[in-house]
């Protein structure tokens, strides 16, 4: 029987070179630029054969329509979201309608599922939703995104690019150690919702930051980034933290302080400010011991928090359906 071997081994092939791109050479175009011929070279970065297995989650048929808490305008640009390909699926996860559906009734998220199970999705269109709602075309930071990798923060862009221009009047910037100090007008105009340089975030700063610890602790201290903090006073919103796995030790301590020192110096009152912790790995599925993990980092009740856990699901095959690879590759 024909499994069509070459046209799924070079598929996996194809998707591989576009992850290491993305994850780690992200939006550099040096690195993409001398990457190129490079990448494709059998065994350069990789050895052969490649295979993905990402595990299958739970899904909730209808999720959205049949849901009584997601508002009827949120269902209304999921739905124009699935039509316009903007990364959102047909049929989402059950973590992923819990997750909206909880947003919706005010609590604050720590959402733990695997990798490639949308965890972004559980919190970026609550987070899309008011801002174009309540702080549509105006300047000052609504939203900070923390990773703790330049290559994650990276990754988003594409995605974030598309949304913002699909709702309208809201900018983005990614601020890392290579965010160039200025740029050219017509790069800024290109760029369009993306701030690209600090000159910029300065001068106007953007409703969504995304950005390291790192950074935002040089945002706070550096007597340049007065501006951004000056006029974003009263206005954050949102505190949103992804991969919570790496906050141990003297990592979490120094992450709660800086939470507190961000509310503080951005002139807000916690209560007032959400919160969304993702992870892949955080914890081991005791509620109780999560939220107080939350609780203790971010300066929050746990009665506020919600922990949200993806459902596995296992959709196993037959063995007498798996074609033999061993001697075709």
């Amino acid at each position: 029987m024909d499994y069509g071997i070459k046209s799924t081994h070079s598929a996996l092939k194809n998707k591989l070179i576009s992850y290491i791109s993305a994850q780690y050479l992200g939006e550099n175009r040096m690195l993409l630029e001398a990457s190129k011929g490079k990448i494709d070279e059998i065994g350069t970065l990789y050895q052969e054969p490649f295979i993905e297995a990402n595990p299958a989650y739970e899904v909730k048929e209808n999720g959205i329509e049949n849901s009584k808490l997601i508002p009827e305008d949120i269902k209304k640009i999921l739905n124009d979201m699935i039509e316009s390909k903007l990364g959102v699926f047909p049929n989402p996860f059950s973590h992923q309608i819990a997750a909206l559906e909880k947003f919706y009734e005010n609590k604050d998220l720590l959402v733990t599922t695997g990798t490639g199970s949308g965890k972004t999705e559980c919190f970026m269109l609550p987070v899309l939703h008011d801002l174009y709602e309540n702080c549509n075309n105006q300047e000052g930071i609504n939203a900070i995104f923390l990773y703790p990798l330049n290559a994650l923060i990276a990754s988003q862009q594409k995605r974030m690019d598309a949304w913002c221009k699909a709702l309208g009047g809201i900018n983005y910037a990614l601020l890392t150690g290579s965010t160039d100090n200025s740029a050219k007008n017509a790069e800024k105009i290109k760029a369009k919702p993306q701030l690209i340089s600090r000159e910029q975030i300065r001068e106007t700063p953007p409703q969504i930051l995304f950005t390291n610890p790192t950074m935002l602790e040089y945002m706070l201290v550096r007597n340049a980034n007065v501006p951004i903090i000056q006029k974003s006073q009263g206005k954050l919103r949102w505190i949103l933290l992804d991969e919570a796995h790496t906050l141990t030790g003297s990592k979490a301590a120094e992450m709660a302080l800086l939470i507190r020192r961000v509310i503080s110096a951005f002139g807000v009152e916690i209560k007032n400010v959400r919160f969304a912790i993702t992870s892949a790995t955080v914890g081991n599925g005791n509620t109780d011991v999560l939220k107080k993990f939350m609780s203790n980092l971010c300066g929050i009740s746990t009665d506020q928090i919600e922990v949200i856990q993806g459902k596995r699901v296992n959709n196993a095959i037959d063995n007498k359906d798996i074609p033999d690879f061993s001697t075709t590759l």
